[in-house]
């Protein structure tokens, strides 16, 4: 992806119901404002094995964190 930052909103338009490994994100409080995106992908762990085998975005960026840009199911359990 590019080095553009990024809205949450434009992040959401751009990949609907996926994971999104974000460069840099920018907070308020706890809550994710715009972002560098690095990678996207549908499957959780199919994003988790790209981040894991693209080289060089760790030195990249200072921090990254990783976000879900459509709802989750309300039954849903979280470990």
């Amino acid at each position: 992806m590019g080095q553009d930052m990024l809205s949450l909103e434009q992040i959401k338009a751009l990949f609907p119901n996926e994971w999104v490994l974000l460069g840099n994100p920018e907070y308020q409080g706890v809550k994710i404002l715009k972002g560098i995106v690095i990678l996207h992908h549908k499957d959780k762990r199919e994003l988790a094995y790209e981040a894991r085998d693209k080289n060089g975005w760790q030195q990249t960026y200072e921090s990254a964190t990783t976000i879900y840009t459509g709802e989750f199911p309300k039954n849903r359990r979280f470990w």
